[in-house]
């Protein structure tokens, strides 16, 4: 880590708290620690120094007066820890203001290397009525007014406050987030993982009775995918990959989003209508990425823009390969498996269709369905999927049954391109899954055979005739029946 001071934004749950007491421990000159390890081979010079740990997930204050109370006491047992006398009994003025003597007074071993977690997700918004920001705010500028006292700060947290004062007076802070040199900072890389989890891996391929090559692309698709910046290479999440191998190695079960509470990101998802597999197609700005402000959430209009932002940093969403290097342009989508399907059904669960555990139980069997090309299952699936919206949302148009379909598709895992436009027309939706690809039309208060014959007519599955031999390819019509509320599904055969 470069000294100076940074900040590293990460999602909860990964490695934030790991990274930084592998980092005071280095500063304490516990090399002992790293025996055998990159670091004890490295060229540092391996002196004690103080540190200064500040956390805020324990904080959990909402008024500045408490906070900064808070402060006060976490700072006079840093001085403690480090065996350093402070001046006077720190006083708010000493604390938070341009007097603050806490930096100033450690001696002991030479400058002190800081430590300043910022609160998750949950901690973060106690703050969003403003009224810490200004007690964080004279906070930070204390430690950049005593940069030259202090070796290293790194703050590290889930979210930025962009906006807000509490980093405006932290000018001089070098913001790593998406930084190249530190995209895997935290977490593991697929060699990493294949390296350091060898034993794990073959006990694993042994209970699954799978292939190696087989259950590794599994492990990637349902644990990895986290990108840190465009062109880099992307991450597993630990809390993931460790509990996956303490339970056996063998269920591929959902364990960092089942960790955390959806409920607030799920009430701005819902509450904008949120759609992926439509509002992913757009990219964003990364300057305004990188300035995005968590309280803008509490406006009473909240955009896509926003919330994918806040998707973004809390670990929902991220950079996807869609985003070329070197590009203003960014592209976001979901990591990996584990979270799009739990994500894509907990949200159409919220708009009302069917429950989450029903929806849970039909993506797994959907999944395979699409994996293996039965159609004739997946139409099953398909009917049974529309038979969980309630009576009073059958009335809305075509377009509300097409995008349920769709939105539930991309959390079986496929890639999901809703009205592709081909040289003949628009077709409704591709979905593409390994081995197979779906070319899909849907109609309202007609037939399915109404729906395949447009396919064949316009010809739809032309432009995918290439992949004979690659991918199987299937013609489905779709249609609903706004009276009766059914639905059914056709496929039609591939000529030749």
């Amino acid at each position: 880590m470069d000294h100076g001071q940074s900040f590293c934004s990460r999602p909860r749950r990964f490695g934030k708290s790991l990274a930084l007491s592998t980092l005071e421990a280095i500063f304490q000159g516990r090399r002992d620690l790293f025996k055998g390890l990159a670091i004890d081979s490295m060229d540092y010079d391996g002196k004690p120094y103080p540190v200064i740990h500040i956390d805020f997930t324990t904080c959990g204050k909402d008024d500045k007066a408490e906070l900064e109370n808070w402060l006060r006491q976490r700072l006079l047992l840093a001085g403690r820890r480090n065996r350093v006398e402070l001046d006077g009994t720190l006083s708010r003025r000493h604390v938070l203001g341009s007097d603050w003597s806490a930096l100033r007074a450690v001696r002991s071993g030479g400058r002190p290397g800081g430590r300043v977690r910022e609160g998750d997700f949950g901690p973060c918004l106690r703050f969003r009525g403003g009224r810490n920001a200004g007690g964080l705010g004279n906070f930070y500028q204390v430690v950049k007014g005593e940069e030259a006292r202090i070796r290293s700060a790194f703050i590290t947290g889930v979210t930025k406050y962009a906006k807000m004062s509490v980093f405006s007076r932290l000018n001089n802070l070098r913001d790593i987030t998406m930084h190249p040199r530190y995209a895997t900072l935290f977490d593991y890389t697929q060699e990493e993982l294949e390296e350091n989890f060898a034993d794990y891996i073959a006990r694993g391929v042994a209970s699954a009775g799978m292939d190696r090559e087989a259950y590794l692309e599994r492990l990637r698709r349902q644990y990895d995918g986290y990108c840190f910046c465009d062109g880099c290479e992307t991450v597993s999440n630990l809390v993931s990959i460790g509990n996956f191998f303490d339970d056996g190695g063998s269920r591929f079960n959902n364990y960092w989003i089942d960790t955390g509470n959806t409920q607030q990101v799920m009430d701005v998802a819902a509450k904008i209508d949120f759609t992926p597999f439509r509002d992913l197609q757009e990219p964003l700005s990364k300057s305004y990425l990188g300035t995005f402000d968590m309280l803008s959430l509490r406006g009473p209009v909240v955009t896509g823009e926003e919330l994918m932002s806040l998707l973004e940093q809390t670990g929902y969403l991220t950079t996807s390969p869609r985003t070329p290097a070197g590009s203003q342009l960014i592209w976001l989508d979901f990591p990996n498996d584990e979270v799009r399907g739990t994500f894509t059904i907990t949200l159409l669960a919220r708009k009302g269709i069917g429950t989450q555990s029903r929806l849970a139980t039909l993506r797994d069997l959907m999944r395979a369905s699409a994996e293996d090309g039965d159609v004739p299952s997946l139409i099953d699936g398909i009917e049974s999927l529309f038979s969980q919206i309630p009576y009073e949302l059958h009335i809305k148009d075509e377009r509300y049954h097409h995008s349920v379909f769709l939105s539930f598709m991309v959390a079986l895992g496929a890639r999901v391109e809703g009205e592709k436009s081909v040289s003949t027309g628009r077709v409704d939706a591709v979905l593409v899954m390994p081995k197979h690809l779906y070319v899909v039309e849907f109609k309202r208060d007609k037939d399915a055979q109404t729906a395949t014959s447009q396919i064949l007519e316009r010809c739809y599955g032309k432009p995918y005739a290439y992949l004979k031999g690659l991918k199987q390819v299937h013609l489905v019509g779709i249609n609903v029946d706004t009276r009766t509320r059914q639905v059914t599904v056709k496929e039609e055969p591939v000529a030749g």
